[in-house]
């Protein structure tokens, strides 16, 4: 089971390990959100190639359902964008304590105004 907590790292709960994420070509790194973000911006300024072309590759690869045709979609291109590119994946695990992934989500969720403690039934 995974959580994200920030842009480029993971947690998988279960396991209980850090997964930090890097984009980089050469010897610079890239933002994986705004990496993403371009490429689903891609997409939709070019969404009749992609009826066009792909859109009958995935109905075979993946059935009908729009839900399994977008990400089938969004992960072929981003796959074709890191190719593309020259981009390379680091993928950093890390082993912590449940603990410190629960303290580092409530840093984080507190940020966004909120907290585990507003949540909590009274």
């Amino acid at each position: 089971m995974f959580h994200i907590i920030n842009p480029t790292t993971v947690y998988d709960i279960i396991k209980e390990d850090r997964i930090e994420i890097g984009l980089s070509a050469k010897k610079e790194e890239f933002d994986v959100a705004k990496f993403l973000d371009d490429v689903s911006i891609w997409m939709t300024q070019h969404k009749e190639l992609i009826s066009d072309t792909y859109v009958p590759f995935s109905f075979l690869s993946v059935g009908t359902l729009p839900v399994q045709i977008s990400s089938f979609m969004f992960g072929l291109f981003v796959g074709k964008a890191l190719e593309k590119h020259g981009l390379k994946i680091k993928l950093t695990r890390k082993h912590v304590k449940k603990e410190e992934m629960l303290k580092e989500l409530e840093e984080r969720m507190g940020k966004n105004g909120w907290s585990l403690d507003d949540k909590k039934e009274k």
